[in-house]
């Protein structure tokens, strides 16, 4: 069942998907999907769909990426910007900003020069 969910995500990579979208695709229910992970990856499936956050972590520490992070975000499916920010923090100890601040390069004014 997991590698089913595993499948489906990966058909959506940057589409929302709700866990209530899954279980119907699955034909199973909340509780059978939450069982099946906790007994495959001794975690619930939420936790498992943080792959998206890992996609938008990568993608903040290219500095060459110039889009906004909302847009990265909404791209990835989070549509509550909020919530998106809250949950990035929790498994990365930063906010979104922090991540790309500390890899974007900075300009030196002074010299004109990127550091």
């Amino acid at each position: 069942m997991v590698r089913q969910v595993e499948d489906c995500l990966d058909a959506r990579p940057t589409e929302p998907v709700h866990i209530s979208q899954i279980c119907s695709q699955l034909h199973v229910s909340r509780r059978t999907l939450h069982r099946a992970f906790h007994e495959a990856l001794g975690t619930g499936p939420i936790a498992f769909l943080h792959r998206r956050l890992c996609a938008v972590h990568t993608i903040l520490r290219a500095s060459h990426d110039v889009r906004t992070i909302s847009d990265i975000a909404l791209q990835f499916g989070f549509q509550n910007l909020g919530r998106f920010a809250g949950y990035y923090h929790q498994l990365f100890g930063e906010y979104p900003s922090e991540t790309r601040q500390r890899h974007r390069p900075q300009l030196d004014l002074a010299q004109g020069q990127i550091s």
